[in-house]
C-alpha cells in the first residue's frame, strides 16, 4: 500500500511537470571505461564471464530543470533489472571514486548467454534497454589442435563466473559460478509500528524556473504529513497528525492547488513524495531474527 501510494503520487507529479520526455533516439548510454565507447538505447555489448562494465546514462533532451547541465546523470531516476540473472547481474555504483557525484549502471557477466538490461521509471518516459551477450571468443583453428594446459586467470565466485586460460594457445573457457555457502546469523533490528509520510508541494514562485524546488529561492512550504501503519500502509491518525485517510490528504492538496490556480500559480498543482523521506514514528522495539547469509559474499538468502 505504501509503495503504491508513492507510485501514484510520484507519477502524478512526473506527468504534471514533464513538457518533453526522454526520447528513445536521443538518450545515450556511455561506457564509463576507456574501451567501452558510447552506446545508444537499444544497442548491444559483449562481456566475458566475470567481467563488468560501468555505464552512465545522460539526459540529452533537457528533461530536468535548466539549472542542471544538459548531460545531467539520470542513472538514479531508473529502476534497473536483468532479464536473466544467471547471465547478467545489474548494480549501481559510483562512476569513479574521485567523482562520487556521478553514478553509473554496472553490468556484470555472471555466466554464458544473452540477457537484456532494462531501466524503468514511474513516469511516462520510455524504457531504456540494452542487449548484453556474455561469452568467450570461439577457438581458432590453431587453438582447436592444441593440447590445452589450463590455469585459472579469473576465479569464479558465488556472484559471477570465472575464466581459465590455456598456457600454450591462450584459449579461454568459462568457469561456472560457485554456489552460495549460507550460514545462520542472528540479526537484531529496531522495528516501528508506524511511520510518517510527507507529501510536498513541488511548486515555487520563481518566474524563470518553476519546478526547481531545491534550487528556487522561494519554494512552496506547503506539505501534508500522515501517520501510517507500518504493516498495512493505512493512515493511522493521532492528535499530532490528525489526517484520517488518504482521501483527506488528497483533498487538502487539491484545495491548496486550487487556491494557487486562482492566484495564477499553476505549478502548485504538482505533488511528489521523495523516496526515503518516510520516517519511523513512535517507540521502536527490538527484534532478533535468525537469517541465512552467505559467508563469502554477505548476501542474505531470499
Amino acid at each position: 500500500m505504501k509503495n503504491l501510494l508513492k507510485t501514484i503520487i510520484t507519477s502524478i507529479l512526473t506527468a504534471a511537470i514533464l513538457i518533453t520526455g526522454i526520447s528513445v533516439d536521443t538518450t545515450t548510454v556511455t561506457a564509463a571505461t576507456t574501451k567501452g565507447g558510447e552506446f545508444t538505447n537499444g544497442s548491444s555489448v559483449t562481456l566475458k564471464p566475470g567481467d563488468s562494465l560501468k555505464l552512465t546514462v545522460t539526459d540529452t533532451n533537457n528533461l530536468f530543470p535548466t539549472s542542471y547541465k544538459n548531460d545531467y546523470d539520470i542513472v538514479d531516476k531508473y529502476r534497473w533489472s536483468s532479464s536473466d540473472t544467471s547471465v547478467l547481474a545489474v548494480e549501481t555504483d559510483f562512476y569513479d571514486e574521485r567523482n562520487s557525484y556521478a553514478t553509473c549502471v554496472v553490468l556484470i557477466g555472471v555466466g554464458s548467454g544473452t540477457a537484456t538490461v532494462t531501466g524503468k521509471t514511474n513516469g511516462p518516459q520510455p524504457d531504456i534497454t540494452m542487449t548484453v551477450k556474455v561469452s568467450l571468443p570461439k577457438a581458432t583453428a590453431k587453438q582447436k589442435k592444441c593440447k590445452h594446459k589450463f590455469k585459472t586467470t579469473k576465479a569464479a565466485t558465488c556472484e559471477r563466473g570465472g575464466i581459465k586460460t590455456c598456457k600454450k594457445c591462450k584459449f579461454q573457457k568459462a568457469i561456472a559460478k560457485k554456489a552460495h555457502q549460507y550460514v545462520d546469523r542472528k540479526v537484531t533490528t529496531v522495528e516501528y509500528d508506524y511511520y510518517l509520510t510527507t507529501w510536498y508541494c513541488s511548486g515555487c514562485d520563481c518566474e524563470k524556473e518553476p519546478w526547481t524546488v531545491h534550487h528556487c529561492s522561494d519554494p512552496c512550504k506547503f506539505a501534508v504529513t500522515m501517520c501510517c501503519d507500518a504493516k498495512t500502509g493505512e493512515v493511522a491518525p493521532n492528535a499530532e497528525y490528525p489526517i484520517a485517510s488518504t482521501k483527506e490528504a488528497l483533498d487538502l492538496l487539491a484545495e491548496h492547488g486550487v487556491e494557487n490556480l486562482k492566484a495564477g500559480r499553476s505549478d502548485h498543482a504538482g505533488w511528489g513524495v521523495n523516496p526515503g523521506d518516510d520516517k519511523p514514528y513512535g517507540e521502536g522495539h527490538t527484534v532478533t531474527k535468525t537469517i541465512q547469509r552467505c559467508k563469502n559474499c554477505g548476501k542474505d538468502k531470499a
